[in-house]
C-alpha cells in the first residue's frame, strides 16, 4: 500500500498559531457534530478521539461502531469524515469492504494500529451465496474486534505461523443488521435515518477535510505530553463512567461501550480545553 500518502503532518504544539492550520483544524473537526443529530454525530467523533489509545488502555476497546441506515444516509461519508483525521480520504475508494476477502480484512485489522479501520457496505445481496458470504464475513470480523483476537496458523512444516489480532477500531457501515443475537451485543449501533444529516454542513466540512489531520496531529502531541497522566487516570474514569451508564435491563456490554465513548469524549474535550 502506497501509505505515505495518508501519513500526519509533522506534530505541532497543542497551542494552535493565530490563523493557522492547527486552529483552523480544531474547529473543522469541532463542527463535525452540527452536520447531524447528536446521536449521530458524538459517538462517530469520540470514537475517533479514542482510537490512538487502543492499544494503549486495558481494558481495550471490544466493540464495533455501527452506522446503519437506508441508502442515501452518508453513511460512508460520515465514516470517510471521521477517517479524515488520519488523513487524505476522499472518497470510498481504496477502503475495505464486504466483498474482501475474510485473510485480507484480518491483516488490515492488524496493520492500522491505533486508528480507524471503515469497512464499506453491509447490503441487501442478488443471491443467498453472497449474503451467507457478507454474514460470514461480517461475523468473523465483529467477534475478532470484540475479543481482539486473530486465526492461529501453521507453516508447512507444522510450526506456528502467528496470527493478525486487531490493533485499531472498526467503524462499519450497513444498511441491514447481522444475524445472529451474540455478535449484536458486540455493535455500538449507530441509526442515520432519512434526512438526518445536513446536506449543506457536510458539504462544507468535505471542502475543509485536508484541515482534519492538523487537528489530529494537534491532538496525539497532546496524549504523548500527558501519557503517564492518562494512563493513570483510566481505570478510575472508566469504572465510574460504566457504572453510569449501567442498569438492570440492558445488555451488560452496553454499559462498556457507553463508557469508552464516554472517555473518547472525556479526552477530546479535555485537549480542546487545554488547546
Amino acid at each position: 500500500h502506497e501509505l505515505s500518502r495518508y501519513l500526519l503532518p509533522p506534530l505541532p504544539s497543542c497551542k494552535p498559531e493565530k490563523d493557522g492550520p492547527t486552529l483552523e483544524g480544531l474547529k473543522s473537526s469541532l463542527s463535525f457534530l452540527d452536520i447531524g443529530p447528536a446521536n449521530v454525530t458524538f459517538p462517530l467523533w469520540s470514537f475517533v478521539f479514542l482510537a490512538p489509545l487502543t492499544t494503549l488502555i486495558s481494558p481495550m476497546p471490544n466493540f464495533v461502531l455501527y452506522l446503519q441506515g437506508i441508502s442515501g444516509t452518508f453513511k460512508s461519508t460520515l465514516a470517510i469524515l471521521a477517517n479524515s483525521h488520519f488523513g487524505n480520504f476522499k472518497n470510498i475508494q481504496g477502503l475495505s469492504n464486504f466483498s474482501d476477502t475474510p485473510g485480507n480484512l484480518e491483516y488490515r485489522a492488524f496493520i492500522l494500529k491505533d486508528v480507524p479501520m471503515i469497512v464499506d457496505d453491509f447490503h441487501p445481496a442478488s443471491t443467498r451465496k453472497n449474503a451467507d458470504s457478507m454474514e460470514s464475513t461480517a461475523q468473523k470480523l465483529i467477534r475478532s474486534y470484540s475479543n481482539r483476537t486473530g486465526r492461529s496458523r501453521l507453516n508447512s512444516d507444522s510450526s506456528d505461523r502467528g496470527h493478525y489480532e486487531p490493533r485499531g477500531l472498526c467503524i462499519m457501515t450497513a444498511e441491514e443488521m447481522p444475524a445472529l443475537e451474540s455478535t449484536l451485543a458486540r455493535l455500538c449501533i449507530v441509526n442515520v435515518e432519512a434526512n438526518a444529516i445536513d446536506r449543506a454542513k457536510l458539504s462544507k466540512l468535505q471542502s475543509e477535510s485536508e484541515l482534519l489531520p492538523f487537528a489530529m496531529a494537534a491532538y496525539i502531541g497532546w496524549l504523548k505530553n500527558n501519557m503517564e497522566n492518562i494512563l493513570a487516570d483510566f481505570p478510575t474514569l472508566f469504572r465510574d463512567f460504566r457504572a453510569a451508564a449501567a442498569t438492570e435491563s440492558q445488555h451488560k456490554k452496553l454499559p462498556e461501550q457507553t463508557a469508552f465513548l464516554a472517555y473518547g469524549l472525556h479526552l477530546a474535550t479535555a485537549f480542546y480545553k487545554d488547546c
